[in-house]
């Protein structure tokens, strides 16, 4: 999947002195896919909310509050390297879109708060965040357009894996870099001057 590479931009005072505008907000379903590595997990959703309003500071503006990756099979999972299953829990929920910059009719920022467990068909466990143990960010970017939410790369990686993962496959230290292309429904229009 081609998307463009976001610089990881800090969340927090940096986007307060700017105001941003949403409409409609509210609940949202986030439909698409998306891939972390070598794990590609197609038909996967997300589900949160939408801030509503104008003069918003950008932090939060979408929350994250499920996620599910891969197919729609019982039990969901990802299509992993050398024919392993993987499945894919998205933890330390919600997750949040805070927008910083404004081209265009789209917004550029990142996703933060980002942890992930996984667990392989080989039983391997493994859990995914930011450096050091931090909570991990995500590029991310908002197309009016579209409609569609972007993630793109982030500062991901391998924290901890247990003695049944192939080291050939996963270690500590691993970059875990993610695309994604989320179709929101409803669309939202997302503004900054």
């Amino acid at each position: 999947m081609a998307a463009a590479a976001f610089a990881i931009l800090p969340a927090g005072p940096a986007v307060a002195d700017t105001a941003w505008t949403v409409t409609p907000g509210g609940p949202t379903g986030f439909v698409g896919s998306a891939s972390f590595g070598y794990i590609d997990c197609p038909n996967s959703e997300l589900g949160g909310s939408v801030q509503s309003g104008s003069g918003l500071s950008g932090f939060g503006l979408f929350s994250i509050t499920s996620a599910r990756f891969g197919s729609f099979a019982d039990p969901v999972s990802c299509a992993g390297a050398a024919g392993i299953l993987m499945r894919v829990t998205a933890t330390g929920l919600p997750w949040g879109f805070n927008a910083m910059t404004y081209t265009n009719g789209v917004a550029y920022g990142s996703m933060t708060g980002v942890t992930m467990a996984l667990h392989g068909s080989d039983e391997c466990d493994a859990t995914v965040g930011g450096p050091a143990g931090a909570l991990g960010t995500i590029g991310a970017s908002y197309d009016n357009a579209s409609g569609m939410l972007t993630l793109s790369d982030g500062d991901l990686e391998v924290a901890a894996v247990d003695s049944d993962c192939d080291p050939t496959l996963i270690n500590v230290g691993d970059r875990f870099p993610v695309q994604g292309q989320f179709q929101s429904k409803p669309v939202h229009t997302v503004t900054s001057p």
